[in-house]
């Protein structure tokens, strides 16, 4: 494969060469690499984190993991699930199942999403259930959930 045959690497990743670059060319790797972005966020606010945890059955009668149970000291809690499209496809279709199982999940979740794959419908759709937020907000959307006071005045002027 040439490098003009080489898809482009995703955008929250360094554009260089090397074993890193060849290893996330591959979709699961951009997912897990998404994931690594998203865990990134949740360390540099200073919460706290468990990864893939099992929250029972889905509306389908499917086992249910999410990828993130982010807490803090006072009980607060957030379920996270995280969704990279690097090419248009199929897995825009099981993200309406996704959103409506949060509803039957024992915590608030969100579903955080990323990527150039996703239609611009499906980014519309996601974007007005109130439940879904792209991966550059996530950060804003944290900051407010857990009411980290401190770090307000860096999306406001007085």
């Amino acid at each position: 494969m040439n490098e003009r045959d080489q898809p482009a690497l995703p955008d929250f990743l360094p554009d260089d060469e090397g074993e890193l670059a060849d290893a996330v060319r591959s979709p699961s790797a951009s997912g897990a690499a998404f994931e690594e972005r998203v865990a990134a966020v949740i360390e540099e606010l200073g919460l706290s984190y468990l990864r893939q945890v099992s929250m029972g059955v889905s509306i389908l009668g499917r086992k249910r993991v999410t990828d993130f149970l982010v807490y803090d000291q006072q009980g607060r809690s957030l379920g996270i699930e995280c969704k990279y499209q690097a090419v248009s496809g199929s897995a825009e279709d099981k993200l309406v199942h996704t959103i409506s199982d949060f509803d039957a999940r024992p915590i608030k979740h969100i579903l955080v999403f990323g990527g150039e794959g996703f239609s611009k419908n499906v980014n519309g759709y996601l974007l007005s259930t109130g439940k879904a937020i792209p991966i550059d907000d996530l950060r804003g959307y944290l900051v407010f959930y857990f009411g980290l006071a401190d770090r307000y005045a860096e999306f406001g002027k007085r």
